[in-house]
């Protein structure tokens, strides 16, 4: 989010979130940044899980096809646990066969719906050993 602010170009950032800590904090920066720069920069936190999404009919309908850009860094199954909340895609998919498909799978799928066609999907994947040797 804080690139899509500082960029020379009006960005429309529309982001998932499923840690319940976070709430406000987007708007608040959001807030600051547009009362320091004077710029009027706009945005959509949508606090819900990316790979549930896509059940929101109102987020399909108004960015189906419509995203320049998909930006992701998906968490690591249970080597970034950013929350207790439930939503936390490890807790929600505790075997990393099923969170593949249950959380990684669908992530993407959605990301390629949303995205206009000819457009990107930027993935940020590390290179991470399990403990269990996955």
């Amino acid at each position: 989010m804080l690139g899509s602010l500082c960029s020379r170009k009006k960005i429309h950032y529309v982001g998932c979130e499923v840690n319940s800590d976070n709430k406000g904090c987007y708007e608040e920066l959001v807030r600051f940044y547009n009362d320091s720069s004077g710029n009027n920069r706009t945005f959509e936190i949508h606090y819900q899980g990316s790979e549930t999404i896509h059940e929101n009919d109102d987020f399909m309908k108004k960015h189906r096809n419509n995203i320049d850009m998909v930006f992701t860094s998906p968490p690591y199954f249970d080597r970034e646990v950013y929350s207790e909340d439930e939503e936390q895609s490890c807790r929600k998919f505790p075997d990393y066969q099923d969170w593949l498909v249950g959380y990684l799978e669908r992530t993407l799928q959605t990301s390629f719906e949303l995205l206009k066609p000819e457009n990107y999907c930027i993935i940020n994947i590390a290179d991470i050993k399990l403990p269990n040797g996955l």
